[in-house]
């Protein structure tokens, strides 16, 4: 029902030439006509906004949420995948920030996320597997219903010496 009425109060604030869909989980992308980045951020406070308003009641209870929403701007030189990547990682660092927050992915933001390790390349993973940083785990796959164990999904963790 949540997921329905984000869809519908998204498609009455767009414009008719905009696009809305479903990306996966509870994410919807909205590709508008960028503007300026003022014009992006407030039309994402617009969404936000309006997704706050609306009205869902399951069970007689008012179902709470929050938007945390990530902007970019679709460069010539930047692919769709990239776009998306970015976005995403806006509105992640929204959610980090405390929810409901409006994030641009400009150039600053993107120094930011870089200082702090966002952005990671297939030769700093060569070099960390070289130094021994990374950590390999198995992490049983627990049935609840039948109470065992269905199997196990293997993690590595990069164990950085600076935290």
């Amino acid at each position: 029902m949540l997921l329905k009425e984000i869809a519908i109060t998204l498609k009455l604030i767009v414009r008719p030439v905009d696009i809305v869909c479903r990306y996966g989980g509870e994410k919807f992308v909205v590709v508008t006509k960028y503007i300026s980045k003022k014009e992006t951020v407030k039309f994402g406070e617009a969404l936000q906004s309006a997704l706050n308003s609306a009205e869902v009641f399951y069970d007689g209870h008012r179902v709470s949420r929050t938007a945390s929403i990530g902007c970019v701007k679709l460069g010539k030189s930047m692919s769709q995948s990239e776009a998306l990547h970015l976005a995403d990682l806006a509105m992640m660092e929204g959610k980090q920030r405390g929810r409901d927050k409006v994030i641009f992915a400009d150039s600053a933001f993107l120094k930011e996320m870089q200082e702090r390790g966002a952005f990671i390349t297939d030769e700093q993973v060569g070099d960390a597997l070289h130094r021994g940083e990374i950590c390999y785990y198995a992490q049983p796959i627990y049935d609840t219903q039948t109470d065992t164990i269905r199997g196990f999904e293997a993690l590595a963790r990069w164990v950085k010496p600076e935290g």
